[in-house]
């Protein structure tokens, strides 16, 4: 992707879940946006050793509403989800 696009910016905007995906996407390719789901995910991207230079995006547990899915109970916290041990 580099090769074709070497100013596009990459985010990582699915959850890190895999222990050094984080690091090796900032290392690899300059990776400094992240989203998160639960705070335990934040962990991985401490791996990072670069927690100022990081943006992350929190993805938030929404009502229903007028969505035809629902994909609350799968995305997202809320500020009262506890930190998982």
């Amino acid at each position: 992707m580099r090769g074709r696009f070497p100013d596009a910016i990459c985010h990582f905007m699915s959850p890190v879940r895999a222990a050094g995906a984080a690091k090796a996407a900032f290392e690899r390719f300059g990776v400094t946006d992240y989203v998160v789901d639960c705070d335990f995910e934040l962990d991985k991207l401490a791996e990072t050793r670069q927690p100022g230079r990081l943006r992350v995006f929190v993805r938030i547990a929404t009502p229903l509403g007028g969505a035809v899915l629902e994909l609350s109970s799968k995305f997202g916290t809320t500020p009262r989800t506890p930190r998982a041990s």
